[in-house]
């Protein structure tokens, strides 16, 4: 690990310009996806909790919550717009709970906060630690973004002339390799969903239509595209998206 790239993926994360996701349609669908998984009387940990803003839907499902941060401005902005949640900041690769405490969680999230660690090595020490903080039965979700999604959508783009979209350079994409390995002997992979079609849809329909168009985040055919994702009607297909959740339910 580069100490010098962790002092930088730090400093952005302090500055005031940085936010945490740009496409509220991609955070309004990640939010959603989350939800279907949450329950009324789940215990919430939610790991790189960010400013909040990625909480806000299953929050109003499920109140008993607490989160997490490496960044001490976006915990200010989320305890100044609600204040009074259990809030803490803190690295991942350093947490301050003991998985050994009389009440483990029955939920534990990770929303696009390890691909936020400076290496896959960071990633997998992070994912090692995390089902001694779930009780039998617990729901680990991770909504990462993934290596294999990314490569499937820009293999379609430069198939028809356009250049591929590289991580966000902050970012190190998962390897489903490195969960499954990790995860597989204490858990169940018991569900996976992503967000093929909106982004087959802006990243790839959006230019054959349009020619070689800014990805933008907030114009008609991005809303096109939402509504299209959360359809019901609409086809239902995987891997095309880097953002993906996995769901892995503790033996």
């Amino acid at each position: 690990m580069s100490d010098e790239r962790d002092s930088q993926i730090n400093a952005y994360w302090e500055s005031y310009t940085t936010t945490s996701m740009n496409d509220t349609y991609v955070a309004t669908l990640e939010t959603e996806m989350l939800a279907r998984y949450i329950h009324p009387d789940d215990r919430i940990l939610d790991l790189g909790c960010g400013d909040g803003t990625g909480s806000l839907g299953y929050r109003k499902i499920c109140p008993h919550y607490a989160g997490l941060d490496r960044s001490l401005k976006m915990l200010k902005v989320f305890s100044e717009r609600e204040p009074g949640l259990p809030l803490a900041r803190c690295d991942l690769r350093f947490l301050p709970i003991s998985p050994h405490q009389a009440l483990p969680f029955t939920v534990v999230i990770t929303q696009r906060s390890l691909i936020n660690l400076p290496d896959s090595e960071s990633q997998e020490a992070v994912l090692r630690q995390l089902p001694a903080f779930l009780r039998p039965g617990g729901r680990l979700l991770l909504c990462e973004a993934f290596r294999d999604g990314a490569e499937n959508i820009n293999a379609l783009r430069t198939q028809f002339g356009y250049k591929a979209i590289p991580a966000r350079w902050h970012n190190v994409h998962l390897e489903r390799a490195l969960t499954e390995r990790v995860l597989a002997g204490e858990m169940d992979l018991a569900a996976e969903e992503d967000l093929s079609m909106y982004f087959f849809l802006t990243r790839v329909v959006k230019q054959l239509i349009n020619g070689d168009v800014a990805l933008g985040w907030d114009d008609p055919f991005n809303k096109m595209a939402f509504e299209l994702a959360r359809s019901p009607h609409s086809p239902r297909f995987k891997g095309y998206s880097h953002i993906s959740l996995q769901v892995w339910v503790k033996r």
